[in-house]
């Protein structure tokens, strides 16, 4: 192994100096190896000359436009938060507390857009508040002021007040492909004007750190400190804004993470309009669709389970029901809830959205007129709340024990209950008791728990709740239950 290393250092060497003779023969510089080469090797090398003169003529564009920034936490506002790099999301530096006692220091990047002033970064960057300041590469620095920000996609604007700002302009990143060049530039861990280089490694990344991440995942070398930076393509637009890293050691493992251009755009537009960004709202609940569950339904393909429809929403107005499985949503495939939570929220109110789902068997198609999120402040039921083991109503008989097998007891919502948990939908069946080594225990079933639902049927009570039991239950066989918790539903599957 440790041959094998050496060898390939040895050859990685030999062939720096003879692309670095063949370039110095190129620019009129005494021949030396290089000249030696095969045209074939030469023209090789004349290819890689181009692509650095690309990308020293792309950093010297884009330089002038790209800031660091320094911020000084308000250490109220952090307090108890705590201020630490996450693993994933490294994406700005904490400088330690100084030995003079002076507060400690994040650092990040950002980007001209507007010349008025307007910088772009991210919301992580500047969200523990406090004084911010700017640096350019030409020496300049001032104060900047946060215009607004947007923690759905991790992006924000500053405002600094400087004559002669060059603006840089965002590109196209829908037409971005995986293997384009691109060039990240930042300031990793703090060391400004640092630039490097790579490619579109994906598209399309779900890693879990916001609500509407579509990320660019690039290999260009990103550290903490990155962050709020643009990722440039070879148009020498932005293509994407520096967001996270992959990390295990803290530093770049060749993973990094970049918010698309077109999201940020159109965030940035809002907030320097004046405005938060303007969201669809769909209104529903949804939960991941397992393959068991999947079989239940007698679906096959990717999908999300619809498992609540608020009252009123604009998927009711369009007939989504509970118990569909949305397969596509504003003309996109939609194999996780992120996907149609970002399909939905980055459209407009008021706009049109067709959707696709799998109902008994067969596709339907509709269309929902979205609503507007900011204007949804209402829940679609009172939050339900009931401590585990507590019995619900000493007066409620308990259902028919045919189903005691299954570790579950049921009995019916009477007025009294419903008075005392304020349910305005009497409707189903609260669970009484589940054995905590039991079928019931293993799907997931809790006391408190109303059944709204058994294998797709309604239950108005413990009369269905039996019936639909007997029809459905059976050795070896499963039956999904609608199951309603503190306000919100899901499909449980309860396997015999």
């Amino acid at each position: 192994m440790g041959r094998f290393i050496t060898a390939t250092i040895k050859s990685s060497i030999a062939a720096f100096l003879l692309a670095s003779s063949s370039a110095a023969s190129a620019d009129g510089l005494p021949s030396g190896v290089g000249s030696s080469l095969p045209p074939d090797a030469q023209a090789a090398i004349a290819t890689a000359k181009s692509l650095s003169k690309g990308f020293r003529a792309l950093a010297k564009q884009a330089g002038p436009s790209v800031v660091s920034i320094e911020v000084t936490p308000d250490m109220r506002a952090v307090q108890g938060r705590g201020l630490r790099m996450f693993r994933g999301q490294p994406g700005m530096q904490m400088m330690p507390m100084a030995p003079n006692g002076q507060q400690p220091m994040e650092m990040g990047t950002g980007f001209i857009v507007a010349e008025e002033g307007y910088v772009v970064t991210n919301n992580h960057v500047v969200r523990s508040g406090g004084s911010m300041k700017v640096r350019f590469n030409d020496g300049r620095e001032c104060a900047a002021t946060l215009v607004g920000a947007d923690p759905e996609t991790d992006i924000a604007v500053l405002k600094v007040d400087l004559p002669n700002l060059r603006a840089i302009e965002f590109g196209d990143s829908d037409t971005a492909e995986v293997g384009d060049w691109v060039i990240a530039l930042g300031s990793p861990f703090g060391l400004k004007d640092s630039v490097t280089a790579g490619i579109i490694s994906a598209k399309g990344r779900e890693v879990g750190l916001n609500p509407l991440e579509s990320y660019l995942q690039t290999d260009a070398t990103i550290n903490p400190g990155n962050s709020g930076g643009p990722l440039i393509d070879m148009d020498g637009r932005v293509v994407g804004v520096n967001a996270a890293i992959e990390s295990r050691s803290g530093g770049s493992d060749g993973i990094g993470f970049a918010i698309p251009a077109n999201m940020a755009k159109s965030v940035v537009e809002s907030i320097i309009g004046g405005s938060a960004p303007s969201r669809g709202f769909l209104g529903i609940q949804m939960q991941p669709l397992d393959a068991q569950l999947a079989a239940n339904f007698g679906f096959r393909g990717q999908g999300v389970l619809v498992s609540q429809v608020v009252s009123g929403g604009a998927a009711e107005r369009a007939g989504v029901q509970a118990g569909d499985i949305l397969t596509k949503v504003n003309n996109e495939q939609v194999p996780s809830l992120q996907r149609v939570l970002r399909a939905v929220r980055l459209a407009k109110p008021g706009a049109d959205c067709p959707i696709e789902v799998f109902r008994d068997g067969g596709t339907v198609a509709l269309t929902a007129v979205l609503d507007d999120s900011a204007q949804q402040v209402a829940q679609a039921n009172t939050p339900i709340r009931m401590k585990a083991g507590a019995s619900p109503s000493t007066t409620t008989p308990p259902a028919d024990r045919a189903t005691a097998s299954l570790g579950v007891q049921v009995a019916a919502i009477t007025p009294e209950l419903a008075k005392e948990r304020n349910i305005t939908d009497v409707r189903g069946v609260v669970v009484t008791e589940v054995n905590p080594e039991s079928a019931a225990a293993r799907a997931g079933l809790k006391v408190g728990d109303i059944v709204r639902q058994v294998g797709g049927k309604q239950v108005a009570g413990t009369d269905e709740w039996d019936s639909n039991m007997r029809s459905t239950m059976g050795q070896g066989r499963s039956v999904r239950l609608l199951v309603e918790r503190e306000g919100n539903t899901k499909f449980l599957l309860l396997r015999s």
